[in-house]
């Protein structure tokens, strides 16, 4: 490879699954180029083709699968590489961390044997594997002692490092990084994304990172493509892409993320509002809002029923047997009179129990107001 020659080009890239419905295009005239030590994010909604894109870097994909244009590695093309040559390029030249570890790793081998398999395979490592795998650990942050655990005795952080070590075992020049955050809370994401840039940095790696989340990939890659319908929509650097999106539907993928603090991010009530929304977003903020309605109503209705048991209980209207509806009805279960002092005792409480209602209702109002 001369330095001019990009480490990975996509020319007129397309994908199309036979089905049996027929034909899907799933990718199509897809133009990408990377160098040494970039790094590109791409982006896009499920089923837009990013993985795809992803798995044909190496010839991944399924026998339904027809691809056309060319996949450049390092200049060879890899739709036309026999098998042994395939088989050398994989790992050594180029690596997958694929979506999903807990499916990705071998659920009855530990850590230790499948960091080593693409070692054995693909490297001299003349006796030394062992040391090489403990050094693998540690330079994702996992204690060497863990050599011997199975997938299962790991949380999904700790998989999400062990296949980045198996990603990195052969010094590849280019890791394609196919949804790496999946299924991780927002601490363990950001750990493993730091751990990806510092790693791409240090190394001088090419990095592809497959991603719908425009956050994430701003924080980890230089470059953003944004995918939809299986065409490259718009193109262009992290601050560019995420800042002042074009296209619309990278406007849409921006605008799904939250922020604290911005007015827009907030939950939308009223029947105006939700009509104005589109998609999953309208049902889960109609459904919100319909739950705080209900709510309001509950407590509406408590303290109306208080006040009106407080008025029944003060007037000096004689129900039967001169006693008040409410002393009336604890009378008929009690079997005995009520004394003075527990009637009065039932006023206070009463009054206590209406103004802790209606105070509560009208907390709820404001606070509801000031959050809108």
């Amino acid at each position: 490879m001369t330095p001019a020659t990009p480490l990975l080009q996509m020319n007129d890239l397309g994908v199309t699954y036979r089905t049996s419905d027929g034909e899907f295009a799933a990718v199509r005239d897809v133009n990408l180029t990377l160098h040494a030590g970039e790094t590109l994010g791409i982006a896009g909604e499920s089923g837009s083709g990013k993985s795809t894109v992803a798995m044909s870097v190496l010839r991944l994909l399924p026998k339904t699968a027809t691809v056309t244009g060319q996949v450049l590695l390092d200049g060879e093309d890899v739709n036309t590489m026999r098998w042994g040559r395939l088989r050398a390029v994989r790992w050594s030249s180029a690596s997958i961390v694929f979506q999903g570890a807990m499916h990705a790793l071998n659920p009855v081998r530990t850590i230790g044997e499948q960091i080593a398999e693409p070692l054995r395979l693909h490297t001299t490592t003349n006796g030394s594997t062992k040391d090489r795998v403990a050094e693998l650990l540690r330079q994702v942050d996992l204690p060497p002692e863990r050599v011997n655990a199975y997938p299962h005795e790991l949380s999904g952080g700790q998989k999400q490092r062990v296949m980045i070590a198996m990603a990195l075992a052969c010094e590849p020049k280019l890791i394609v990084a196919d949804e790496p955050t999946t299924a991780l809370d927002v601490v363990v994401q950001d750990q493993v994304l730091q751990l990806v840039s510092r790693l791409v940095t240090e190394r001088g790696i090419g990095l592809i990172m497959i991603s719908h989340d425009l956050a994430v990939l701003a924080q980890t890659c230089a470059r953003i493509a944004v995918m939809y319908r299986g065409r490259i929509v718009e193109e262009g650097t992290s601050a560019e892409v995420f800042g002042q999106p074009r296209h619309e539907h990278t406007r849409a993928l921006a605008d799904a993320i939250h922020q604290v603090g911005d007015p827009q991010a907030r939950m939308v009530t009223g029947e105006a509002s939700v009509r104005n929304l589109s998609g999953p977003v309208t049902i889960a903020r109609a459904a919100n809002a319909s739950a705080k309605r209900g709510a309001d109503w509950f407590l509406y209705f408590l303290a109306l029923l208080s006040l009106s048991l407080a008025i029944i209980n003060l007037l000096p209207i004689p129900i039967l047997d001169g006693g008040h509806l409410l002393y009336y009805l604890i009378e008929l279960v009690k079997g005995s009179p009520l004394s003075e002092r527990a009637m009065a005792a039932g006023q206070y409480v009463g009054l206590a129990l209406l103004a802790g209602l209606m105070g509560l209702a009208f907390y709820n109002d404001i606070l509801g107001l000031f959050s809108r």
